[in-house]
């Protein structure tokens, strides 16, 4: 499975997301998002508040959170600056997928090895 499970703080409880490539899809295909570019912008702090606002309250939703957007704006404007980076980081993760962090990668030279032996 390629995403994970991810909690975002909301409100001094954890709302537990399960991102999926359909949650993804809807999210894009209802404003127009990319997603990729949003985590882009993000990483240079120069994604749109009201792009945040809108992924981060259907990220919400989706981990059954009653939310809107503009609860989410007006958390993203306010003055708790570690609360909001937190928080960031979050929608950060559910949006772009890691590689399994349970499973050893194998160094190039031997899957190279296992790929020469393998051959007739």
């Amino acid at each position: 499975m390629i995403f994970r499970d991810v909690a975002i703080e909301w409100q001094g409880r954890d709302v537990v997301v399960t991102p999926s490539n359909r949650l993804m899809r809807r999210i894009e295909a209802e404003d127009g998002v990319n997603l990729v570019q949003l985590a882009i912008d993000m990483s240079r702090a120069k994604a749109k508040t009201s792009v945040l606002a809108f992924v981060g309250a259907e990220l919400l939703k989706a981990g059954g959170a009653e939310v809107t957007e503009d609860d989410v704006r007006a958390y993203l404007m306010g003055s708790d600056v570690k609360g909001v980076k937190a928080f960031l980081t979050s929608v950060m993760s559910a949006i772009i997928p890691t590689d399994d962090a349970g499973k050893k990668p194998v160094p190039l030279a031997a899957k190279t090895q296992k790929a020469k032996m393998a051959r007739p």
